[in-house]
């Protein structure tokens, strides 16, 4: 937790919405899609 207090939140939104950090908690329904998303995105 401590991390993500050092960070300015702008820069914690976009790592939040280009993938690199999934803050969904263990057992949320929506956290296995995400992690199935990231795993099919090909980076240019």
């Amino acid at each position: 937790m401590w991390l993500v207090l050092r960070r300015p939140p702008t820069a914690y939104a976009f790592m939040q919405a280009m993938g690199p950090v999934n803050n969904h908690l263990e057992g949320c329904c929506i956290r296995d899609l995400v992690e199935e998303k990231r795993d099919l995105f090909e980076r240019p």
